[in-house]
C-alpha cells in the first residue's frame, strides 16, 4: 500500500455528471488496436462543472485499453462524518465490468491533476501528483486516494486548479504487467510462451544442466517435473502449468493458495536442484551461476573498532519505493544504518558506541537475481 491514504473507491454508486473524455493522451504507445501490444499509457479526463458533483456520484472516464484491460478514471466528491464535502477523491479502475473472478493485473501509476493556471502561487504540484501501485483483481478493481485534493482547492478558480468555467483536468499515467486469469495469445504478441508462474529458463547454462540430470519416473522427481516444464515452452503454444513441479518439492494445492512470492520459489526450487546435482556430470552448477558474496558489518564512528563477516547470497532483494532507477536502489541497499542512542553499538573494550551498520558486496555471480520489493507493509493500516 503506498499510503495510509490510498483505498478503494467504495463502489460508490452513479450519477451521470458532464465529462468531456475526448482528450487523452497517448504519449507512450497506441491505443488503436485492442491494446494487447500496450504496456504504458498516459490518458486523461476532463471534469465540467466539478463543483456541481454531490457526494454519492462518480464521474469516469472513457476506457483506455492497457494490456488488453478496459482502464478508467474515477473522479468522486468525498464527505467527512458529518457529510460536508471535504475533498475529491481520485481512483484508477481496472476491468470494472469483467464477470470472472480468476483475474489479476499488477500495475504502477501516477495520478494527477493538471492545474489550470500553474503560475498561481496557490497551486502547489506536490499535491498535484501521487503514486500508486495495486494487483488488480475481481475483489479490488478501482485503487487510488478518498482524499486526493481539498474540495475548496479543486472548485474555486482562484486557487489555479480548476478553470474560470470549473473544468478540472484529471491525467493518469498507467504501466502495467502482463495480466493473469486472462486469455492472452503471447505466443502471437511476443513470440514466447510463458508459465502460469515464473520461469528460469531463458538461464541457457541453467536449462542445459537440468536437461543432463538423470531423472526418477515419479510425480516427487525435481529434474523430471522441471525437464517437463521447459520442454513444454519450448514446444508448446499456450502458458504451461506448473502444479506438478509445485507439487514436486511439497507445495499442495492448499501450500500454493498461501502464496508463496517468487524469491521463495526460486530459493526452494535451486536448493533442490543443487542437492539433486551432487555427484553428477552438472554437480556445482548453482553455485557457479547464482553465488556470490557480501561483507556485512558495524564500524564505529569515534574508536577504532568495526565488526566484518562474509555472508552468501543467491539473490537481491531491492528496494523500489523513492526510486527512479536500479542504481537508486542499489544505493539504498548499500546505505548504512546508524546505530545511536538507545540503540548504540556493544564493542567490547570500547563500551556502547555510535556506529554504521551496513552491507557491501563482496563480488557478484555470473547471473544476478534481483527480487523487486513491490510491496510494503503498512503497519499503520493494521492499526
Amino acid at each position: 500500500m503506498e499510503s495510509m491514504e490510498v483505498d478503494t473507491a467504495e463502489n460508490d454508486s452513479s450519477i451521470k455528471i458532464e465529462v468531456d473524455s475526448g482528450s487523452t493522451d497517448a504519449e507512450i504507445g497506441s491505443n488503436e488496436t485492442d491494446g494487447f501490444e500496450v504496456s504504458e499509457l498516459k490518458f486523461r479526463h476532463v471534469v465540467k462543472n466539478v463543483h456541481k458533483l454531490v457526494y454519492g456520484s462518480t464521474s469516469p472516464s472513457a476506457a483506455h485499453f492497457i494490456r488488453g484491460l478496459p482502464w478508467k478514471i474515477l473522479v468522486m466528491p468525498r464527505p467527512n462524518r458529518e457529510g460536508q464535502t471535504v475533498s475529491i477523491g481520485y481512483f484508477l479502475q481496472c476491468n470494472s465490468d469483467s464477470d470472472s473472478i480468476t483475474w489479476s493485473c499488477s500495475a504502477t501509476a501516477h495520478l494527477r491533476v493538471l492545474p489550470h493556471d500553474v503560475s498561481n502561487d496557490n497551486v502547489d504540484i506536490d499535491k498535484c501528483s501521487k503514486r500508486i501501485t495495486h494487483i488488480f483483481h475481481s475483489k479490488e478493481n478501482d485503487w487510488g486516494f478518498s482524499h486526493f485534493l481539498s474540495w475548496e482547492d479543486a472548485t474555486d478558480p482562484s486557487k489555479g486548479y480548476c478553470s474560470p468555467d470549473y473544468t478540472l483536468t484529471f491525467e493518469a499515467e498507467v504501466c502495467a504487467d502482463a495480466p493473469h486469469g486472462i486469455a492472452w495469445d503471447s505466443k502471437k504478441h511476443t513470440g514466447y510462451v510463458g508459465l502460469k508462474t515464473r520461469t528460469l529458463f531463458f538461464t541457457t547454462k541453467l536449462r542445459s544442466a537440468v536437461y543432463q540430470m538423470p531423472t526418477d519416473f515419479d510425480e516427487q522427481s525435481v529434474p523430471l517435473a522441471l525437464q517437463r516444464v521447459f520442454y513444454e515452452i519450448q514446444s508448446q503454444d499456450k502458458p504451461v502449468g506448473t502444479k506438478k513441479l509445485t507439487k514436486s518439492f511439497g507445495w499442495e494445492s492448499l501450500d500454493s493458495f498461501m502464496q508463496h512470492d517468487v524469491q521463495e520459489f526460486c530459493r526452494v526450487l535451486l536448493d533442490n536442484l543443487e542437492s539433486k546435482m551432487k555427484g553428477t556430470s552438472v554437480e556445482g552448477t548453482i553455485n557457479n551461476l547464482f553465488e556470490a558474496k557480501t561483507i556485512s558489518y558495524i564500524k564505529c564512528k569515534n574508536v577504532d573498532y568495526q565488526s566484518r563477516r562474509e555472508e552468501i547470497y543467491y539473490d537481491i532483494s531491492l528496494p523500489i519505493k523513492n526510486n527512479k532507477s536500479i542504481i537508486e536502489s542499489f544505493k539504498e541497499y548499500v546505505k548504512p544504518d546508524l546505530l545511536e542512542g538507545d540503540n548504540k553499538f556493544d564493542a567490547g573494550k570500547f563500551g556502547l558506541q555510535d556506529a554504521e551498520k551496513g552491507v557491501t558486496f563482496k563480488d557478484f555471480p555470473p547471473i544476478l537475481h534481483i527480487q523487486l520489493m513491490r510491496f510494503q507493509y503498512d503497519l499503520g493500516s493494521a492499526i
